[in-house]
């Protein structure tokens, strides 16, 4: 009866044990995934929130206020832009004879802008369209990581940065 008590307590405490730790893990894994957020995109984490799967998490940056959605090991699922911080200045617009179009960047460009960031090799590319000229989406890799990286493909201002361990 004794060893049958002893067998029951031991039990209760491996299980407890056991769900401590994992409460522990999500926190650790929602730490992760906000330290690679406010790496990511120069921001602070002003709200983080834990779903069955997901993570939703709200930053500020010098740009604007933004909610991300990912996954539980910080794959990026959304991201969408809530505030705007703009300044009020204009910049002198040119006369309409004057505009030239906008050219667009080549990939060997595009490229160089990509590694000048992070430093690998590319993996692979895709050139989306859009209003504003159009973006590139670039997977580079080195030996310890790997990023997707969304470059505009007129003023080669890289979009997002999305690091994948």
């Amino acid at each position: 009866m004794k060893k049958l008590a002893m067998t029951m307590i031991a039990a209760i405490a491996l299980i407890v044990l056991t769900i401590a730790l994992l409460q522990t893990n999500d926190e650790h894994s929602l730490q992760h995934v906000e330290q690679k957020v406010a790496t990511a995109y120069n921001a602070t984490i002003t709200q983080s929130e834990q779903h069955s799967d997901t993570y939703t998490i709200t930053f500020t940056n010098d740009t604007g206020k933004y909610v991300v959605d990912t996954t539980l090991d910080g794959t990026l699922i959304a991201l969408t832009q809530q505030e705007s911080y703009t300044t009020t200045e204009t910049e002198p617009q040119p006369d309409e004879e004057d505009a030239q179009p906008a050219s667009e960047l080549t990939l060997d460009e595009v490229v160089a802008i990509a590694q000048a960031r992070f430093t690998g090799q590319l993996e692979q590319y895709e050139r989306f369209n859009s209003s504003t000229g159009g973006y590139y989406v670039l997977e580079l890799e080195n030996d310890e990581q790997e990023v997707e990286m969304y470059i505009h493909a007129v003023t080669g201002d890289i979009l997002s940065i999305v690091y994948d361990d």
